[in-house]
Formats: C-alpha cells, structure tokens, sequence
C-alpha cells in the first residue's frame, strides 16, 4: 500500500540565501531608524513642546506595539503565507512614517510612528524569521547572524545619512525620504518565497 506524506526539510541553501537577504532588507529599513529617533525628533518635539517624558512615552508605544504584533503573527500564518504578511507589514510601516512626516501633535506621532509603524515593523521582522527558521536548520545560526549583520552596519551609517537629509529638507522632507527609503523592505518581503512541500510515497506492507 503507497501512502504520501508531506515532507517539508529545510534546504539550508539554495533559495534561502535569497529569503536571508530579504530577511536583511526588512530588518535594515525597518528597525535601523529606532537609535536615530532622539536625532530626527528633536526640533518637531521641541517645537510641539514635548518633554522627555513625552518623547519616552511616544518610543515605549512603539515597542509595545511592536511585542505585541507578535501574538498576531501566527494566527496570521496560519491563513496567509509569510510573504504577505511581510509585504502588508512593510507597507504597514512605511504608510505610518510617511503621515508621520506631517504629524503637528504627540497624538498624531503615536498614531502614525509607534502605532502603525510599530505593527507594520513587528508584522514584518516576526514573518521574516519565520522564513529563516522554515529554510534553515543546521546552517541557522549563520543565516541569522547574516540577516542582522547589514542592520548592525545600518545602524552605524543611518544617523549620518538622517543627519544630511535634516541639513538639506529639515524634519518633513527627511522623514518623507526615509519612509520611501524603508519600501525597500516591501522588495525584501517578495524574497520569502514560501517553502514548496515534497511529497514522498512511502509503501506499507
């Protein structure tokens, strides 16, 4: 009697370099802005009057949100594939910078930074280490030290880059730009090509 089973190894290879990549593009567009919030929010809060007070309450939104994204994470991948459920983060994400770029109240900037941007974000870098797990077992901890190896180099060159484009178009045009720049992580979403599942045929006597 032939019966065929579902066999779903991970390659540790192949396409998964390209899923380790896209894991990277998302991790890098969007979680690589947090160090440099004080530096682009400094004279919008100054100018709204917002103390430090505000300003950590505005960031421990952003996290909370973003932990909390994770307890939607899997009833999410159980209906959809983790490239769409990256890719709505990412816009998620994204949408949420842009209408920050004309935010003119605390309330505005926890709706559009910490509320839509931290979902979008959690949604995203949570569906890509999915990813990673399903295409990588023996070599995962390398595709993992690979995927957060471009955010650590990010994170050191960002500021600099927000510092230049505050210079040249102040706090709208610049946080305008970041957020076309951070689509890049929509592209990096596209990489996480689902596992396909191989049927084998075992034979019972």
């Amino acid at each position: 009697m032939n019966t065929e089973v579902a066999n779903r190894k991970a390659p540790d290879g192949g396409w998964g370099w390209f899923v380790c990549l896209g894991s990277s593009l998302i991790t890098l567009s969007l979680r690589s802005l947090d160090p440099s919030f004080g530096l682009l929010f400094h004279d919008p809060l100054k100018e709204m009057k917002i103390d430090s007070t505000g300003a950590t309450v505005i960031m421990g939104i952003l996290d909370a949100i973003f932990n909390f994204s994770g307890l939607l994470v899997g009833p999410l991948l159980k209906k959809y594939s983790y490239r769409k459920v990256a890719f709505f983060g990412s816009l998620l994400s994204c949408t949420g910078l842009i209408l920050t770029s004309t935010a003119n109240s605390m309330i505005h900037i926890i709706c559009t930074y910490s509320i839509l941007g931290g979902l979008g974000t959690g949604l995203a870098t949570a569906s890509a280490f999915v990813a990673l797990n399903t295409f990588f077992d023996k070599k995962r901890g390398q595709a993992v030290g690979f995927s957060m190896a471009g955010t650590t180099l990010a994170m050191m060159v960002v500021p600099q880059f927000i510092h230049l484009l505050l210079e040249a178009y102040g706090f709208r045009g610049a946080t305008l730009i970041l957020g076309g720049s951070a689509l890049h992580s929509a592209v990096g979403a596209c990489l996480l090509r689902p596992l396909k599942v191989k049927r084998e045929k075992i034979t019972k006597m």
